[in-house]
């Protein structure tokens, strides 16, 4: 058994590990293999001295062979021990990570675990779209009466974009928001008074609706958590759209917005159906506002471990319906996912 003059040297040198965070692997490997050499530092030293002595003595100097024996194999004992404990704490220094000090700070998770089924959420997206875009909210789609879940839900904002939510969220029409909260009576900040704004189910509406119209660009990425295919997402979309009290004080109203968004839905059932495809577990559908508020729609179908390479669908020029489908995602009485309005509300109000 090693003794604690053996250990020592072991111990300095995890405790330079341990410090640094880091040392270099041919230095480690040095200042073990110089360590075991030591005849001082442990039982090694203490063994080859007294072999040294006996077997390679002056000639003259009787030992029995029953000794040299002896002394043989505790050397070799104490040699194969030796050679595991430095192969040990070799492949641990080249193993071991790099230690950070508690005063560093974290890094930021680049994702967001949002179902164990699918991939994560990523917080920044640029392929298969036109710009890059950050994650304003995420959430997952439900059938309430079935307990089913659908699909998870990301909305992200455009990046080059995030100044014109200073402006509008800076507009005369904000201010008397800020002044007090009318249950408290307490004066709130910008930030608070904009994330309670962004959760009410009036004003919420009026909020993105300024968003949208000030030409925010925005998407919505769809991924699978059930095996479905395109005609599915499409209906999704069309439902969604015409259940909306947006859609009904339009129809009511009648006249050429009323024919524009009758004509913009048709446009959105041509795209959907110009590919036809299954969208297994894990594959998604964005769904982009571009310049103009048309809407690009993209595929990319997860299939046998691997995804295809994305499929442009196409665009539907008519700028009603993207308007009328994120209004969906982000506001009003019942959002089509409750959670995506909350988070979302979170995030841009972050921004101030």
């Amino acid at each position: 058994m090693l003794g604690r003059s053996c250990l020592r040297p072991f111990g300095r040198l995890l405790g330079i590990v341990s410090v640094s965070g880091s040392i270099h692997h041919e230095l480690a490997k040095s200042v073990i293999f110089t360590t075991l050499k030591s005849p001082k530092s442990c039982q090694f030293g203490h063994m080859a001295r007294r072999y040294s002595t006996e077997i390679g003595s002056p000639v003259g100097q009787k030992v029995t062979q029953t000794e040299q024996r002896r002394i043989w194999g505790k050397w070799q004992l104490l040699s194969v021990g030796g050679l595991i404990s430095t192969g040990l704490a070799i492949w641990w220094i080249m193993n071991s990570k790099s230690v950070h000090n508690d005063t560093d700070p974290a890094p930021k998770p680049t994702s967001v675990n949002i179902d164990p089924l699918i991939d994560p959420l990523p917080k920044v997206i640029t392929d298969p779209l036109t710009a890059t875009f950050q994650l304003l909210g995420y959430g997952i789609r439900m059938v309430t009466f079935l307990g089913m879940k659908v699909y998870a839900l990301g909305v992200y904002i455009a990046k080059d974009d995030l100044t014109k939510v200073h402006e509008v969220f800076n507009s005369r029409f904000l201010e008397t928001l800020y002044e007090k909260d009318k249950d408290t009576k307490v004066a709130m900040t910008q930030k608070q008074a904009l994330e309670k704004a962004l959760e009410d189910d009036k004003l919420s509406v009026v909020l993105i609706d300024n968003l949208l119209n000030a030409g925010v660009r925005m998407t919505a990425r769809i991924c699978a958590l059930r095996n479905t295919d395109l005609s599915h997402l499409r209906d999704g979309f069309v439902r969604t759209i015409k259940n909306s009290q947006y859609y009904k004080d339009i129809m009511k109203e009648g006249g050429e917005r009323a024919e524009k968004l009758t004509r913009g839905l048709d446009e959105l059932r041509r795209v959907m159906n110009s590919h036809h495809m299954k969208a297994y577990r894990n594959s998604r559908v964005f769904v982009e506002i571009i310049e103009g508020g048309k809407m690009r729609i993209t595929v990319k179908v997860w299939d046998q471990n691997q995804f295809w390479d994305p499929v442009h669908m196409g665009v539907v020029q008519e700028p009603l319906v993207s308007r009328l489908l994120f209004l969906c995602y982000l506001s009003g009485p019942n959002p089509l996912v409750p959670a995506v309005r909350k988070t979302a509300a979170e995030s841009l109000a972050s921004l101030f």
